[in-house]
């Protein structure tokens, strides 16, 4: 056995750890000199696949966050939650006499820890952790070197970085925002016809964008003439109606002289592009409901809670809306179309057609094209995946702590309601 083999054998000796106390269940936390600067609070985790820093420790550093790679990730912890990241970076890491130039995944998020290195830098410098003695050693061309682990618990340890007494958040509590928007003209002889695009797309990108829904303008459907519906050959809906129910015919509610205009119109509307026909003898008459929609237009739907009682009920399994919203992580951009606004319409069998009025269809609306972050039912979606929307939520966040105990119990009421509609909702 050469002298040089000898110096990098690795061995630990267990007099190392007489005089630490037990039990010895300390995680492996040491420091490390990064871009020439002392971070303590580094966790070494053998089972992490990757080198995790985290966005408020590059901000304590004073590094550049512009030098991070514009290339997100999904990353999956061990409880299964997944976490996306906001890119990655290289720095220089100094291990003792040992310097590497390290890729770190970087995530913005709360931690008890200012940097995480898993099996890449533990490969790469050849080390090997114990934690029993809670020091991790490592080969170099002039022997064997150890790097001690921290002795006390982490909670003692409230400094971040050596030179830094007392840490101080630089940044607020980020709040969710959606990207502003563009508005573009894809005809110039229709100024009305129009579409939204993210305002921060850089060329070429957006030439490229707004070429593409140029050269494909026929796809989009602007009136309710463009939308003639799926011809019934095709397919088509038929009611399933129990014959041993029989026809109800509800009285006829009066409507004030603003929601009788709207649902004039609306019927004006679908005459004209054969949505709807006159019936002269109907065996089921059912009364339009007019609600008022967040733009201030009127919504005019129909009540067909007797018609719905008189059919069977048609099993349509839907998958959770998490998971189609959650599939849009990662994406760095993002196309919204508002689905309760215009959709087209699959006809009635025309047998069924005098049972009832069809929903209205026509409505155009602005459809949102590559855009980092937007709304979409009712949550914020952006590259980094759900959000909660604060206007949804702001009832929640301004509400008082209950002073006396009639608010108690009427908190203690509102919270079993809501666990009727959430689960686990008071967890």
């Amino acid at each position: 056995m050469t002298t040089s083999s000898v110096r990098n054998i690795v061995s630990f000796e267990d007099r190392a750890t007489a005089s630490q106390a037990k039990p010895r269940d300390n995680l492996l936390v040491i420091e490390l000199t990064i871009q020439d600067i002392d971070v303590a609070r580094i966790l070494v985790d053998t089972g992490c696949s990757a080198n995790v820093i985290y966005k408020s420790t590059l901000e304590r550093m004073g590094i550049d966050l512009n030098t991070i790679t514009d290339d997100p990730s999904l990353v999956v912890g061990l409880s299964g939650n997944n976490t996306m990241t906001l890119g990655s970076i290289d720095l220089s890491v100094k291990t003792g006499s040992v310097t590497k130039n390290v890729e770190f995944l970087v995530v913005d998020g709360p931690t008890a820890y200012n940097v995480i290195v898993g099996t890449p830098w533990l490969n790469s410098m050849r080390a090997i952790p114990s934690t029993f003695h809670l020091c991790l050693k490592f080969p170099t061309p002039s022997g064997v070197e150890t790097i001690q682990g921290d002795r006390g618990s982490i909670a003692n340890s409230p400094e971040i970085f050596r030179q830094s007494q007392r840490a101080e958040s630089l940044e607020g509590k980020r709040e969710p925002t959606c990207e502003p928007v563009v508005s573009i003209y894809l005809d110039e002889s229709y100024p009305e016809r129009c579409v939204e695009i993210g305002a921060n797309l850089r060329e070429p990108l957006k030439a490229e964008l707004i070429a593409c829904l140029q050269n494909n303008l026929n796809t989009f459907d602007w009136t309710a003439e463009d939308m003639p519906g799926i011809d019934i050959s095709i397919t088509c809906h038929k009611l399933n109606i129990d014959q041993t129910h029989k026809p109800v015919k509800q009285k006829r509610q009066k409507l004030g002289p603003e929601r009788a205009t709207a649902v004039n119109e609306e019927v004006e509307k679908l005459l004209k592009v054969r949505s709807i026909t006159e019936v002269k003898y109907p065996d089921w008459i059912a009364n339009p409901i007019v609600v008022k929609k967040k733009n201030g237009k009127w919504r005019v739907c129909v009540d067909f809670t007797y018609l719905n009682k008189a059919c069977p009920k048609d099993c349509f399994p839907l998958p959770h809306i998490d998971r189609p919203v959650e599939a849009t992580a990662g994406n760095k951009r993002l196309s919204f179309m508002d689905a309760f606004s215009g959709y087209n319409q699959i006809m009635m069998n025309p047998d069924d057609r005098e049972k009832l009025h069809l929903s209205p269809i026509a409505e155009h609306i602005a459809t949102r094209f590559a855009v980092a972050s937007g709304e979409f039912l009712g949550y914020l979606v952006a590259f980094r995946g759900i959000e909660a929307n604060p206007k949804q939520i702001d009832a929640l966040i301004e509400m008082v702590s209950p002073r006396t105990k009639r608010e108690i119990l009427r908190l203690t009421g509102r919270v079993t309601a809501l666990n009727c509609f959430i689960s686990r909702s008071t967890d």
